[in-house]
């Protein structure tokens, strides 16, 4: 098994530079390859119970969004999904351009949110500060706030969700080539 050892090692040793690169934005190519090491990692742990399918259209690959975005989501998925009674998980990752806003989307088939779970995440979207100390962790609330001091009220996180069906989450990013609106207390 050393093969997979060292795939294992060196999807590793990719995240943990990945994660202290002084960039606070990343092309999608870019977190795209980190989810994959990390996917890669959590197939390892979790064998036959996750699987996943990655669907990213080409013309969205060098654009640039807050590092760790989709692996928040994706990472998400597999700690809140494979909760209860659920042995397994399949994750779809899709990113698109439509409208002049780039969309992602990740998609799972795990336990989905509570009905007040999602009101206590939908609440800590408007408590959290939009001021760049705060922008430490990696959950959905400080996802949401790097997104509003990037992209002020242009880019939205929507969340659907159905109890023993699966949760929908999807990024709504905008593109333009002026990006002077990016707040400079993020940089």
């Amino acid at each position: 098994h050393q093969p997979k050892i060292n795939d294992m090692i060196t999807s590793l040793a990719s995240l943990l530079r990945y994660g202290i690169k002084d960039k606070d934005m990343m092309s999608v190519n870019e977190e795209i390859t980190q989810v994959q090491n990390y996917l890669m990692l959590q197939k390892a742990r979790f064998d036959e119970s996750l699987s996943y399918q990655i669907d990213v259209e080409e013309d969205v690959n060098d654009i640039v969004i807050p590092k760790l975005s989709i692996t928040t989501l994706v990472e998400n998925s597999i700690m809140h999904g494979m909760t209860g009674t659920v042995n397994s998980i399949h994750i779809h990752v899709s990113a698109y351009l439509e409208d002049e806003f780039l969309w992602i989307k990740v998609t799972d088939n795990g336990h989905g949110i509570e009905r007040e779970r999602y009101a206590e995440i939908v609440e800590s979207f408007k408590d959290i500060p939009l001021r760049s100390e705060h922008n430490t962790g990696i959950g959905l609330s400080n996802l949401y706030n790097r997104m509003k001091l990037v992209y002020q009220e242009k880019a939205d996180i929507c969340i659907e969700s159905e109890i023993y069906v699966g949760t929908t989450i999807t990024l709504k990013i905008p593109i333009t080539e002026d990006i002077s609106y990016v707040s400079s207390t993020y940089h």
